[in-house]
């Protein structure tokens, strides 16, 4: 009895050169049907406004007609081409597939946003999450989600992943193969610049974010967000924003990032400190569902436990 053929992996492939879409596929046994994705993000490092992942996918044939658009990494590429190439992706897809039950188009992509309120909310809960963490998640569900759209087409099927490092490039790797272990999967630092499909979702991911921030309107005073800099942690103009928009009891707008550095620390300098008013007693009742909870009338006396008979 022969052994069972293992499925190839991308992990020998050279990634390092040039991406020939022609070669893996005589390599991987990919027909011109077969779909391959990228996975990108924008706004990863702003303490303002969301963190938005695109997906991009493409039949093997139509691979090509992406690098002949100019699509790179989006941070390479100036405002108007970013967003010349956006359009033409975007008609060549027929818009976006997030209400699509299946793939049409010459294209497709998904885009997930990740607001600051979500980041904050993660990141300061009391198990805190990792921004890494929240990054895989979002990678995670959009591939998940691609794949199945491109199953209900009827178009031939996802047979490769490619994603642009997020933490630990190994880590990630095996994460990735472990939870679509029939795909050939890539995560390569600057996947955007090698690797057309990727550079085609970090172009949707940085126009969308662009596009959410210029129209963002503060929910807390009705205005849009102004002027503020690059939205980075060092940006002088940013950092300005932050301090004139700090309000002394509620901190900041939704927009801002609240576990940020520069967040923090104009936090410390403006904002009023808040002191328990207590013994510290009803602190687990709190902040803990499975803490035993005191009698009403014990609570609305404020009378204590007893420490010693």
């Amino acid at each position: 009895m022969q052994p069972a053929k293992r499925r190839k992996t991308g992990n020998n492939w050279d990634w390092e050169k040039k991406f020939d879409v022609a070669a893996c596929a005589t390599e991987f046994g990919w027909t011109d049907d077969d779909w391959i994705l990228g996975v990108d993000e924008a706004g990863r490092g702003p303490v303002l406004g969301s963190m938005v992942y695109g997906c991009m996918a493409c039949q093997v044939k139509d691979h090509e007609g992406l690098r002949a658009m100019g699509v790179a990494d989006s941070k390479d590429l100036k405002k108007d081409k970013r967003n010349e190439i956006f359009a033409a992706m975007e008609a060549q897809a027929a818009g976006s597939s997030e209400e699509a039950e299946k793939v049409e188009g010459k294209f497709a992509y998904l885009l997930r946003e990740i607001s600051a309120t979500e980041i904050s909310k993660l990141q300061l809960a009391r198990k805190s999450v990792s921004l890494n963490k929240i990054s895989h998640d979002a990678a995670i569900e959009l591939i998940t989600r691609m794949r199945a759209l491109i199953r209900k087409s009827g178009r031939g099927k996802l047979v490769a992943a490619f994603v642009d490092v997020v933490g630990p490039q190994d880590s990630y790797q095996r994460k990735l193969e472990h939870f679509f272990p029939e795909l050939v999967v890539c995560v390569k630092k600057k996947a955007d610049s090698t690797f057309p499909i990727v550079g085609g979702a970090s172009v949707m991911a940085k126009v969308t974010r662009d596009t959410l921030i210029e129209n963002y309107v503060l929910p807390e005073t009705g205005e849009r967000v102004g002027p503020a800099g690059s939205g980075y942690p060092g940006d002088a103009g940013t950092k300005l924003w932050l301090s004139r928009n700090a309000h002394k009891v509620f901190v900041f707008p939704e927009v801002v990032r609240f576990d940020w550095q520069p967040a923090k620390d104009i936090e410390k300098a403006k904002c009023v400190s808040i002191a328990w008013d207590g013994n510290g007693e009803d602190l687990p009742e709190l902040f803990d569902s499975k803490a035993p909870k005191r009698w009403q009338y014990f609570q609305e006396m404020f009378l204590s436990r007893p420490a010693s008979f």
